[in-house]
């Protein structure tokens, strides 16, 4: 149950906004989505499902149902824009593409939306976050962490690479509605975890702030991507971590590992152990980025076949 009171108000003073049922399998909640000009979008979400929700949207004259697929959310709002991740189609828009709409059509309840980022056949958006004026958007591109800026203007939406390093992964560390200000963390399998600055306003090149100890000697080591072809004829990509100059004549010893259950497939990290105990002593490290699919489970937990290659 979603109730409302007043500031200064008792809470029995309370009054109901919107009930769920006893039979949802989550909670009923909603969320306030600003933006730098003051827009304001109050959104409720009834989660009927573990995965999906109805959407509404509140006034002081009621409740207006939204017409989403269950697996699209609204996620913020920019320059009068509202912000919405999918996993569902939805219209022209395609399952896993990051979509706006203008605030008046959300609050009208007839929704045209408009395609920020629509992934590729090897892409997928790992992260998403707002700043005051900025939409910061982390996507997997072959297994490997990309960042962008976003800009709503007058003629849509574009976007602006953020130099970062390359075979790594990328998080949204911080970021703030009260400024453009961002943090970002960065790891790869040669490199500890990385804290970078960035002024999204700007678009300059993020600055180091910190990075945790190395924890073995990586200056002999490089990072390669190469692909394999599954039996469907599907190209999987794979990160081989070895020694500068090896001869590739299948007498390195190596260790490969791989992991693809529920949608999730393992991305480069930094593993002192690994680089300590195995790379320094000439062996190679190998990460396969096998297809992630829910509920279709292989040997070892790993999982075979899946609607997705690489992320």
């Amino acid at each position: 149950m979603l109730k409302q009171v007043k500031r200064g108000q008792p809470l029995t003073a309370a009054t109901e906004v919107y009930r769920g049922a006893a039979t949802d399998q989550g909670a009923t909640g909603a969320d306030v989505l600003t933006d730098e000009k003051g827009n304001r979008l109050v959104v409720i979400q009834r989660r009927k499902t573990f995965f999906g929700a109805d959407k509404l949207v509140w006034t002081p004259a009621g409740t207006r149902p939204l017409a989403l697929p269950d697996r699209t959310f609204p996620a913020g709002m920019i320059d009068g824009q509202v912000i919405f991740s999918t996993s569902d189609p939805w219209g022209k828009i395609p399952e896993g593409a990051v979509a706006s709409a203008p605030l008046s059509e959300v609050e009208k309840g007839t929704i045209n939306p408009t395609i920020v980022f629509a992934p590729g056949p090897r892409q997928s958006v790992d992260g998403m976050a707002l700043t005051r004026s900025k939409l910061l958007l982390v996507v997997s591109d072959n297994v490997r962490g990309r960042a962008s800026v976003y800009t709503h203007g007058a003629a849509g939406w574009t976007a602006k690479p953020i130099a970062l390093p390359d075979n790594a992964s990328i998080d949204v560390a911080s970021t703030t509605d009260r400024s453009d200000d961002a943090y970002l963390t960065v790891t790869g399998f040669l490199t500890p975890t990385s804290l970078y600055s960035l002024d999204a306003a700007t678009g300059a090149a993020p600055k180091p702030v910190k990075t945790l100890p190395p924890k073995f000697d990586a200056s002999n080591d490089v990072v390669e991507q190469f692909e394999a072809t599954s039996t469907d004829g599907t190209k999987v990509p794979y990160f081989v971590v070895h020694k500068k100059g090896i001869v590739r004549d299948g007498t390195t010893p190596t260790i490969m590992t791989a992991y693809g259950g529920f949608q999730v497939s393992m991305t480069p990290s930094y593993s002192g152990s690994t680089g300590k105990l195995w790379l320094e002593r000439g062996g190679s490290y190998v990460l396969a980025n096998i297809r992630a699919a829910a509920g279709s489970s292989g040997p070892s937990g790993m999982t075979l076949g899946g609607r997705r290659s690489g992320r």
